[in-house]
Formats: C-alpha cells, structure tokens, sequence
C-alpha cells in the first residue's frame, strides 16, 4: 500500500467497520469507473479495468454482493468494459441505465440527443490541440488532458461552451481536465446510486468515487443513511496527487490512495466475504 497522505481517514483504520458493512445482508459496493476502477487514460477509449480490482469484484458478486456502476460513459461503453449480467450499469451520469443486456433510457432521450448533436456540430476545437470531443449520446464529454497547456485550455473551451449549452437547455460540469455536457433534467449520480439502494433494497452500500460528479452520490448517500434507520453506508474518495475535487474530504467518509489502492481495498473486501 503506498504511504497515507490523509491519515485516520484512510480506510484501513477502519477496517472493523468496514467489514461489518460489506458482510451484512443486502450489502453493495457502487463505483464510479474512470479514475477509480481505471487509470485516467488521455484518450477515452484507452481506459482498463485494473485487473486485481476486476478479480476482487467477480469474487464479491460470486459471494452475492451486489455490484453496482455508475459513470459518465455511455451505459453500453462501461458495460463493454466489464461485462457481467449481473451488475447493474448507470451510464450517462445517470440518464442510461443497463442490467443484463436490457437498456433502460430517460423519458426525454430523444430531445436530450438532439441537443447533443447540434451542440457537437456547432463546436470546433480544431485551433486546440490536444483536445478530445467525445459523443456519448445522451451526453458528451471534451477532454483537455493532452493539451500543451491543460488549464488555459479548459477555460477557452468553457468560454465557446457556455453559450451553446445556455441556448440548448444543457448544462455543463468539470472534471478532471474534462467538460461534461448534460442535459439539463436534475439526473446525475446521486438519483442514480439512489434508485440502486431502493431497486435492490440495500441495507449496507460503499460507494467508491474521485471527481466532480461522485460527490453527488457520496451527498446522496450521506444523507440516506441519516434518514433511514435500516441503511448503512461510506463513501471512499479516491485521492490522485495532482488533480481532483478541492473539496473531496467534505463528501466522503473515507480515502483511498488512488487506484492501486483501490485494488488493494477491494481485495481486502473480497478476502472479508470469504472468511
């Protein structure tokens, strides 16, 4: 494990309750993928599961843990990269939904593609090198991270994007080194761990994310388990050197130490579930 930057908040000092959790009846685990099961990679199509997280997961639903993800891919795109029928997908941000081959689309998918193809035909980055625009259908994501000079960039493609989206009903987040494109229907991370805890009926869930857009499930989540006396939860903020929410530590229970110690954390949890 490589060396703690965060403390009594990194999750092996909690290693007691943390295994309450994941033993109980009804129990989960809901993930982001990008950054936290993955590697940033600076071109979207580039991502891999990290293989011994791959093998943790498959032990855990072997042992009926629920699995549970939740990202801003495509919901077909994270499915292609860790297919298994049993898992439940949220992709889009939560506007796709995906179990078993079968794919659940908002009311309004239609309308929300529409807008997403004007928005993607009106805008040229051509004069940015470096600068990745990818289509995702409900959504669409502009990548920066291979640009000469990442943050200068970033406000340039904010500056060309906010009319656009203004004009479509579309709203716009940051990521890491990333713009996220969504339509403007309050759906996001949080509605989509939220419909996982009651589809499922959980009474136990930890929730694993890096950026922006996980704060909302780690919000979310908080905010059930204070509200529901039969519901535990944490939320693991995956913690990179040098990107990342300044204000990870106010929405997340517990740290991670990037992907590597995710693997390591997901290990331990399926190490937990056969003892």
């Amino acid at each position: 494990m490589s060396e703690d930057p965060h403390g009594e908040r990194h999750w092996s000092k909690h290693t007691e309750y943390l295994k309450s959790l994941i033993t109980a009846e009804n129990s989960a685990i809901i993930s982001d993928f990008d950054g936290t099961l993955s590697a940033f990679d600076p071109r979207p199509d580039g991502a891999r599961i990290h293989h011994r997280s791959q093998s943790a997961l498959d032990r855990l639903n072997e042992a009926g843990v629920r699995i549970a993800l939740i990202s801003g891919r495509a919901a077909a795109d994270l499915y292609s990269r860790f297919p298994r029928d049993e898992i439940i997908y949220y992709g889009n941000h939560g506007f796709e939904r995906w179990r078993g081959g079968a794919d659940g689309p908002n009311p309004d998918e239609d309308s929300a593609r529409a807008a997403i193809t004007t928005l993607i035909d009106a805008l040229d980055f051509s004069d940015l090198p470096g600068v990745i625009t990818e289509p995702k259908g409900l959504t669409a994501t502009i990548h920066y991270r291979l640009a000469p000079n990442p943050a200068e960039v970033g406000h340039t493609i904010e500056h060309r994007l906010r009319p656009l989206t203004d004009s479509l009903g579309l709203r716009i987040s940051p990521g890491q080194m990333i713009w996220d494109i969504k339509p403007a229907e309050p759906i996001d991370k949080g509605t989509a761990l939220r419909s996982v805890v009651n589809e499922c009926g959980l009474r136990s869930v930890i929730f694993l994310g890096d950026d922006v857009t996980d704060l909302d499930a780690m919000d979310v989540l908080r905010d059930m388990t204070v509200n529901a006396a039969d519901l535990r939860g944490v939320s693991i903020g995956v913690v990179h050197p040098d990107s990342g929410p300044p204000d990870l530590a106010d929405h997340c229970t517990y740290f991670a130490d990037g992907i590597d110690d995710v693997a390591d954390f997901l290990t331990w949890l399926a190490d937990c579930v056969r003892t």
